[in-house]
């Protein structure tokens, strides 16, 4: 089909612009045109908004009619480390950090009956008419029993860890949001309350314990310190100061002065060996004797002077010498007397050290005897010293749980108090409400596939286009679509009469777009014989020959209108209903051309109709006499629209197809198969027909404004203005 359009065309039949509008390679689309699933969705607004209706009536039905549930949440945190209000030597294991293990443990705690129950005693929940009701399913409020509400709050309560966190999410469910919220509560503060008695009781028993316990130690207590004291009356063994017995203290004292003396011994030893002669240390340190051997250095010195310029007998000499010797002499007596002192240091230094050796000796003989006696006493000791510890251990102990006495507190603490919900879990209003978006729009697209699928025809120029391989020349509007110029009637004579009447409208707009099309009265006239035909009846054809022909004569060109349909003379019966010559008396030469036309005084539009009575020949208008005709013809008038049969029922249709310059086929909108369309086309080409377009009849305008990609979209904004 579009081997033959482009042959049309080379052959300068077909304006460029035709194909503008259509070919293989621009014409893909998108996997998804969303725009065409926009203006599918608004043709089929109504229905769409029906199904949507539907589903949200049913989803909404369903929401409001079901068993509605609240589910209160209240989140309870761990403490990783307790801290305790008072710090005691006894709080080692309570520090403990918490796990991951003990969070998982306390949640199963949270969920025994024992706390469920101790809430439900704590605020009388088996009395509460509102609970009862709520957890009976709306039947008879009348009060239950504590195990019957601990059961009913255990089957819609529920605990679980937020992650890996320290935080612990309580939920509880129920008919009433109120006391679901309520529930909640009060089973955290349960769970809370049941830590807090449970550690004072714990620290009770075990003060209980300690109190016992210590009245036994300090009586121990007193029997190991009572023992040791007799062990040491009886043995001699006296403490001094608590570090040893008097025989111990004793000897060490003597070791110490031992060797004291020992060391003066040494000493006064060495200095009588340093001073065993004049010059000795001690000798020489003194003052005396250092200032004697100066003066007798210096005496000395003077009497060697002297002898040098005297003789011995010299007085000054004599003086000098006899000064000498008495300083020599003091010198001698002072150095004896201190050798002297020395020697008796050392003696009594050595007498001192042996003094003392001895009474060592006779102390370590008399600890060696007092041996046994102190192994015992050891171990007495010892026994009262453990004793002593272990008494201590147990009063700091009871001391310390007697101060923190009355601060016990729960290692955990609540986070987020339960509030009173207010949309229910059950059933969930956000699945709900992506259900009925989903339905929604499930219903929506599957109305109007639905609808889309069982479409006979086209509604828009692409998908025309798209389906014929050709171009649509014009889309021609239903008329009693038309809102500034309304249609009145309903025969194909009234909308004849539309057009002569609104020439401004949008009606006669299509026709003048077909003009321009074929270039009527320009130039370069693309043809002047044009063959107006369908697949099949009631398509329109026959409204389009009259107003195409007559809007054409209206612009001033004369025109001609062919009723070339032999079988129904539609045109004929419509324009002169009757005419004894036809188009058939002028073929079999019966009668002349002039005899048979008929002039549309008010629009000057000339018709060569069929006679309305007699039996048509049907072979004629395939014959070389109405080729002769045509031609004939279009040396006579401008412009000529010949209205044939339909394609598919007639075969003249064809071959009268093939004698005009160009064929336009009619399609009515949303109506006409596109098969048999399809069907058509193939047979014009067939016959060797030139085949320009289509034109879209009984369009609506309602519906195709909401298209913008077809050009029916903009002719509101197009409209003449009123007169």
């Amino acid at each position: 089909m579009i081997h033959d359009s482009e042959n049309t065309r080379k052959a300068g039949m077909m304006p460029d612009y035709a194909y503008d509008t259509y070919s293989d390679e621009g014409g893909a689309k998108n996997l998804i045109d969303f725009r065409a699933i926009g203006d599918a969705l608004a043709r089929r607004k109504w229905s769409v908004l029906t199904a949507v209706l539907i589903v949200l009536a049913v989803v909404a039905a369903i929401f409001l009619f079901s068993d509605k549930r609240f589910d209160a949440i209240a989140l309870v945190g761990l403490e990783r480390k307790p801290e305790r209000v008072i710090n005691t030597p006894g709080d080692g294991g309570s520090n403990v950090l918490i796990d991951m293990p003990s969070v998982d443990t306390e949640v199963t705690i949270l969920l025994s009956p024992e706390v469920v129950r101790r809430a439900v005693e704590t605020e009388k929940l088996n009395e509460d008419p509102a609970f009862v009701a709520a957890a009976a399913n709306g039947e008879k409020a009348a009060p239950i029993s504590v195990g019957e509400a601990t059961d009913r709050i255990l089957g819609k309560l529920s605990a679980q860890r937020q992650g890996a966190s320290y935080v612990i999410e309580v939920i509880y469910s129920s008919r009433d949001p109120e006391v679901a919220a309520r529930v909640a509560n009060n089973v955290v503060d349960a769970y809370l309350n049941r830590q807090v008695v449970s550690k004072e009781s714990v620290r009770t028993g075990d003060i209980s314990v300690l109190e016992d316990r210590l009245e036994g130690l300090r009586n121990d207590v007193i029997d190991a310190e009572s023992a040791v004291a007799r062990y040491k009356a009886a043995n001699s063994l006296v403490t001094i100061g608590g570090d040893g017995t008097a025989v111990q203290d004793e000897i060490g004292n003597l070791n110490t002065q031992l060797a004291q003396a020992r060391a003066e011994l040494a000493v006064a030893q060495g200095q009588a060996r340093a001073n065993s002669d004049d010059s000795g240390t001690m000798v020489s340190g003194s003052d005396l004797v250092r200032n004697l051997r100066l003066e007798a250095a210096r005496l000395s010195a003077e009497s060697a002077n002297l002898a040098e310029r005297y003789g011995p007998n010299h007085p000054e000499r004599v003086r000098v010498n006899t000064q000498l010797a008495s300083i020599r002499a003091d010198l001698a007596r002072e150095t004896s007397r201190m050798q002297q002192g020395i020697k008796s240091d050392v003696s009594i230094a050595s007498n001192r050290v042996a003094a003392l050796e001895t009474a060592l000796n006779r102390a370590q003989g008399r600890l060696v005897s007092g041996n046994n006696a102190s192994v015992r006493l050891n171990e007495l000791e010892r026994v009262a010293q453990s004793a002593r510890d272990l008494y201590q251990v147990f009063l700091e102990r009871y001391r310390s749980e007697l101060a923190t006495a009355g601060t016990e507190k729960s290692q955990a603490y609540v986070i987020a108090k339960a509030v009173t919900p207010q949309l229910p879990s059950s059933p969930n209003p956000i699945v709900f409400t992506l259900i009925a978006l989903l339905g929604t729009i499930a219903a929506g697209g599957a109305t109007t596939f639905f609808l889309e699928s069982r479409e006979k025809g086209v509604m828009v120029r692409d998908d025309a286009e798209r389906h014929f391989g050709i171009p649509v020349i014009a889309a021609i509007p239903n008329l009693a679509t038309v809102k500034d110029m309304p249609f009145k009637g309903g025969q194909t004579f009234d909308i004849a009469n539309y057009v002569v009447n609104n020439d401004g409208s949008i009606f006669n707009e299509a026709f003048r777009s077909i003009r321009t099309a074929l270039r009527v009265g320009q130039p370069k006239q693309l043809a002047k014989t044009v063959v107006i035909t369908s697949t099949s009846s009631g398509e329109g054809k026959t409204t389009c020959s009259i107003c195409l022909a007559r809007t054409t004569a209206m612009a001033g060109i004369k025109t001609l209108l062919i009723d070339a349909d032999t079988r129904r003379t539609a045109t004929s019966r419509t324009m002169s209903s009757d005419r004894e010559i036809g188009l058939l008396d002028v073929l079999d030469g019966s009668a002349t051309l002039d005899e048979a036309l008929l002039l549309d005084e008010t629009t000057g539009m000339y018709l060569l109709p069929q006679k309305v009575r007699g039996t048509p020949n049907l072979d004629a208008l395939q014959s070389t006499r109405m080729e002769e005709l045509l031609e004939k013809l279009k040396a006579r008038f401008d412009f000529i629209v010949i209205d044939t049969a339909p394609v598919l029922p007639v075969a003249e249709t064809k071959a009268l197809a093939a004698m005009a310059d160009v064929t336009l086929l009619v399609v009515r909108w949303r109506q006409t198969k596109v098969r048999n369309v399809q069907m058509t086309i193939q047979q014009l080409h067939r016959a060797d027909a030139t085949l320009l377009g289509t034109l879209m009849t009984q369009v609506n305008l309602k519906a195709t404004s909401m298209l913008r990609e077809d050009e029916m979209y903009y002719e509101p904004y197009y409209q003449p203005a009123a007169q």
